[in-house]
């Protein structure tokens, strides 16, 4: 018999939020490398930037309404106990890390002694966090930001590498609970 699968408003969210994730990472990582003398550029890119971790922020927090209630199917059985206690506890940091990395974001830049204006999408103005211009505590967010984004890079590989095991190994039908095109194996079928 196949795994249950998790709801359409779970998977469609966690679709939703790994791309803008995954997009943001490597975008922060882009960001890197313009010039400094580019202003422009790493103005627009810096609003995007922002208006996709306000978005991630907002999907998150309606992602976690949805998780309390609308109930996760169960782990397969035939995880051993250690797969599930990883498993849980890569959901919870994933959960921490996505609320965490835009709040730093935010914060970075609310603390900032440049007072640049955030405006979602060049249409919604979005407020500074009430932080006051503070170099050591703009700097303190900064570095909270980045490490963090460090953190869910290593969160998305070990969530990957753990689902492609199970795929390829084990069998056990977990990506077709997340994956709504992946049909469950015939061994799984039959089970």
């Amino acid at each position: 018999m196949p795994l249950p699968r998790y709801s359409t408003g779970a998977i469609a969210l966690h679709w939703i939020i790994a791309v803008l994730l995954i997009g943001q990472l490597a975008g922060g990582l882009w960001m890197g490398t313009i010039p400094e003398d580019n202003r422009q550029l790493i103005f627009q890119v810096l609003q995007i930037h922002k208006s996709v971790g306000i978005t991630i922020l907002l999907l998150t927090i309606v992602r976690i309404f949805w998780r309390l209630t609308h109930k996760a199917p169960p782990l397969p059985d035939v995880m051993a106990a250690w797969e599930k206690f990883v498993a849980r506890v890569v959901h919870v940091a994933f959960y921490v890390i996505l609320l965490a990395l835009p709040i730093f974001g935010w914060a970075m830049i609310s603390s900032s002694a440049r007072k640049v204006p955030t405006v979602l999408f060049g249409m919604i103005p979005w407020p500074n966090l009430p932080l006051p211009a503070n170099k050591p505590l703009h700097e303190f967010f900064e570095e909270a930001h980045e490490y963090t984004a460090f953190v869910a890079i290593a969160l998305i590989v070990i969530h990957v590498a753990g689902a492609l095991k199970h795929y390829f190994s084990s069998n056990r039908g977990v990506l077709s609970r997340m994956i709504p095109i992946i049909e469950p194996s015939a061994k799984e079928k039959k089970a």
